[in-house]
């Protein structure tokens, strides 16, 4: 486990954030907003790239590739 310092308005804005999605811990708080950071940067390089795949399909693409994680999804 580690601590992280955080000012008191962000610590007011992160308790806030926990409240309306109705998490339980900061450490969930810290996820949701990791994982908004990544489906957002996802979202802007797909749309620097001329492919047509939806939101939807990238996002299936991406657990797909974490599901495999480390051990790689084209190695058999």
């Amino acid at each position: 486990m580690k601590t992280v310092a955080v000012s008191e308005e962000t610590w007011k804005r992160l308790k806030e954030i926990k409240e309306r999605m109705g998490l339980q811990s900061m450490n969930d708080v810290i996820s949701a907003l990791i994982e908004a950071w990544h489906l957002t940067s996802l979202k802007e390089e797909f749309s620097k790239i001329d492919i047509f795949i939806s939101y939807e399909e990238g996002l299936e693409f991406v657990k797909t590739v974490r599901k495999f994680g480390s051990k790689g999804f084209l190695k058999q």
